[in-house]
């Protein structure tokens, strides 16, 4: 007879149990490389003051794709809030730029958003929360 423990995973769909897995296979390689998680220690006690458990093996599906960003460095400096420009915010700032640039093609907007961030994102979804108002700021000023 099999024992189920009982996880804050259990309930889900067989895929979502493999995508689970394959998660928790790449926190755990990732762990070794990340400067903060340098003990067994700390690894535990900052997944117990973000999500009230002391394993990744308790966290969900979200929770362990909230990780893997912050262990990954997708996420600024406040681990547990995603970073990526909102729906809303590309909106804007596509709309603006189209209603409002004189060349208001994809390429422009692209060449723009290198030289006011300093970088080139292969697409402005890729851009994080504080650049994509920042983004926003230039554009009301350039068109108001």
């Amino acid at each position: 007879m099999t024992v189920l423990r009982k996880t804050k995973g259990s309930g889900l769909s067989v895929k979502q149990e493999l995508y689970r897995k394959r998660l928790l296979k790449l926190l755990h390689t990732l762990k070794k490389n990340h400067p903060f998680f340098c003990s067994e220690d700390d690894r535990r006690n900052w997944i117990e003051d973000r999500f009230g458990c002391r394993s990744f093996a308790m966290l969900t599906i979200d929770e362990l794709e909230e990780t893997a960003d912050y262990m990954r460095g997708n996420i600024g400096a406040e681990p547990g809030k995603s970073s990526r420009a909102t729906k809303k915010q590309i909106y804007s700032i596509k709309t603006m730029w189209k209603k409002n640039a004189d060349n208001p093609d994809d390429k422009a907007l692209s060449a723009w958003v290198c030289k006011i961030l300093g970088i080139a994102p292969l697409r402005l979804e890729y851009i994080n929360k504080r650049q994509a108002s920042d983004l926003i700021v230039g554009l009301n000023r350039m068109f108001n």
